[in-house]
């Protein structure tokens, strides 16, 4: 009985280890184990949620300085540390109602708890009392993320490539599922969807049919996508515009492509596409490249009779020589990011305490330490964009990130566009009618040293939808929690454009679409000076 008492301080040690999300660790360590996912995941979600108060008891009650023996007993080879397996088994004890511990007695640790139970209890209701609370269900943390989450509905993408909009609609209304014009409507757990005002090919529908949808055949044949609306924005940004004005073939490249989602998403796109259109896209995990391949494979991605046909690569793109892709004329980057604006139903269970407070104030000054995550990551993301400038051909860049940190977003826009590669090969921003103009939150102005153009030409997700948003869907004008059409994760996306005539390193703009960097008053004046000379 002890062992999902161990599996629990594997997946929790996995969680700050940040090598899984919270299901997947589950799944793999009931894989692994033979043990119940059901009895694993509500063990361990349940202890992250209270994970700071427990904490706080453990420390405070000193029990694993007087039970050290006890635990590192029980923990000897099995490799989880002391202080998971300690939160675990005090959670059952301290927070359940039967508030047992599921093992022999003879077992080490449950000796050793039942010795402090009363301090242990003791401690627990003093943090109580010491914070106000008026239960010790209120010591849970990310009570306001998990209300955000709740907010978003479940998002599907309609795969183009494989079938239609309207066949999809005309089935799930054959089946007794009934389109609603109000989001607020969603919140009904009957089987009502919506479509996106945003993205006509992505219907909404309420989190609790995720199960059923799963199973459904429109989903085991490919022809729905669970994707969430933010992340269906780099794709149709960064294409939606071009089919209708190319009548030669579209290259595009997927430089970070795992699980493949966007990936797919091209692929339905380019469908349309003149023939000869393909998406090469690159993944350098072993792991998830096989994902990668799985996930195409059902979306009829790499079916090579049809435009937009995918070709995975397995390598970092990092690494490609520019050159060896001259015929690449789109490219989508997602680099990695904080995640800081995932709210996935229980991922936020996962997140450190300064992204908490950050997340539930959607944008704000992290820690120091985080700062300096922040800083590492921002390198890292600017040098992908530099390397990604590089592609000759290369006209149009969509940049995204799944974070809410301007750290990460509007100073590393900004910082592209100074970039020597910017200036010398003609990258400029896409102006706001090109990055789903429809979308009403965009980039923080006081980030893009002032320029509300240059803002407007970027997207920002608010992390459960905004909340003027939820009460003017609401009857009453208050905040809801009810999943509404404008509630997505966490998301911000722009696109780098070069419209030009390139002979070497000669280029001749066209600013007519594009927005440039924040230039100072006076190197605009000089130029206003060069031209009047010129006429």
């Amino acid at each position: 009985m002890s062992d999902i008492y161990i599996q629990a301080a594997l997946v929790l040690d996995g969680t700050h280890a940040q090598t899984g999300s919270l299901k997947g660790l589950v799944m793999e360590r009931a894989k692994a184990s033979k043990t119940d996912a059901k009895r694993l995941l509500a063990l361990s979600a349940n202890t992250l949620s209270y994970s700071r108060a427990l904490e706080i008891v453990l420390k405070q009650s000193e029990f694993l300085k007087l039970e050290k023996r006890a635990i590192t007993t029980a923990t000897a080879g099995k490799g989880c540390t002391p202080q998971s397996l300690a939160l675990v088994v005090a959670h059952d004890l301290l927070l359940t109602k039967r508030g047992r511990i599921a093992t022999s007695p003879a077992w080490p640790p449950h000796a050793a708890f039942v010795r402090h139970s009363a301090r242990l209890k003791a401690e627990l209701v003093k943090l109580q009392v010491q914070e106000g609370k008026t239960s010790v269900q209120e010591l849970r943390t990310g009570e306001a993320i998990k209300k955000r989450a709740e907010r978003i509905p479940r998002w599907i993408r309609v795969n183009e490539r494989l079938t239609t909009v309207e066949k999809v609609m005309e089935q799930l209304q054959a089946e007794g599922w009934k389109e609603v014009q109000k989001g607020k409507e969603l919140l009904l757990k009957v089987k009502t969807f919506s479509r996106s005002r945003h993205i006509p090919a992505v219907l909404a529908t309420h989190a609790a049919h995720t199960s059923a949808l799963i199973g459904h055949p429109l989903y085991k044949k490919g022809h729905l996508m669970l994707q969430d609306l933010a992340s269906c924005f780099p794709a149709e940004i960064l294409l939606g515009s071009s089919i209708a004005d190319n009548a030669t073939a579209i290259h595009a490249l997927d430089a970070t492509s795992a699980p493949g989602n966007k990936t797919s998403h091209l692929s339905a796109i380019l469908s349309k596409a003149a023939k000869g259109s393909d998406v090469v896209a690159f993944e350098h995990s072993k792991q998830r490249f096989e994902t990668l391949q799985q996930q195409l494979r059902r979306a009829g991605a790499l079916d090579t009779n049809k435009p937009g046909f995918v070709k995975p690569v397995f390598g970092d793109f990092t690494k490609t020589q520019p050159e060896k892709y001259s015929k690449v004329t789109h490219m989508l980057l997602d680099p990695s990011c904080s995640g800081s604006g995932i709210l996935g139903r229980l991922d936020y269970l996962t997140r450190d305490q300064d992204e908490v407070d950050n997340a539930e104030g959607v944008e704000g000054d992290a820690s120091t330490q985080q700062q300096e995550r922040l800083k590492g990551l921002a390198a890292f993301q600017s040098s992908m964009i530099d390397h990604a400038m590089h592609f000759p051909s290369l006209q149009r860049l969509v940049y995204s990130t799944c974070s809410i940190h301007h750290e990460e977003n509007e100073e590393v826009v900004i910082k592209a566009l100074n970039s020597d590669i910017a200036k010398k090969r003609g990258w400029r921003l896409a102006q706001r009618r090109e990055v789903v103009s429809s979308w009403p939150t965009r980039g923080i102005t006081e980030h893009c040293k002032g320029d509300q153009v240059l803002a407007n030409g970027m997207i920002r997700c608010v992390p459960g939808g905004e909340e003027n948003a939820d009460a003017a869907q609401s009857n009453t004008g208050s905040e809801s929690t009810e999943p509404h059409m404008e509630a997505t994760n966490g998301f911000f996306v722009t696109c780098f454009v070069r419209s030009v005539e390139q002979k070497g390193d000669n280029v001749k703009e066209e600013e007519k679409n594009t927005v440039s960097a924040p230039q100072s008053n006076t190197l605009k004046n000089r130029k206003r000076k060069q031209r009047a000379k010129e006429k």
